[in-house]
């Protein structure tokens, strides 16, 4: 949590001292990137909800809870792979299109 509040606090920063239409299209992407993994986070914790709740119903029946054959981990472990497989490839080759430059 400490280098993750460096790297914001030196982001914040450089920015500031530098800003330019690059710098500035560079923050909204990151932001961007930041809000689709706090979704992501949200939707998977109401998915591990349901998905407990209905583990104990069944345990409850006295039914044993049946196991996944593709574990919801495994399915946001490749989206967020995916995800930063994208930002990586996007990032870097982003030209702003900004009218300043």
């Amino acid at each position: 949590m400490n280098s993750f509040g460096l790297g914001i606090i030196a982001f914040r920063t450089l920015r500031k001292e530098n800003e330019t239409p690059t710098t500035v299209h560079l923050h909204e992407r990151a932001v961007f990137l930041g809000e689709t993994l706090v979704l992501i986070g949200i939707v998977a914790t109401f998915l591990v909800a349901l998905a407990h709740l209905r583990n104990l119903r069944r345990l409850r029946r006295g039914e044993v809870p049946s196991v996944a054959r593709f574990p919801l981990s495994v399915g946001i472990a490749l989206l967020l792979a995916l995800i930063f497989l994208g930002a990586l490839w996007y990032l870097p080759g982003t030209k702003c299109t900004c009218s300043n430059q």
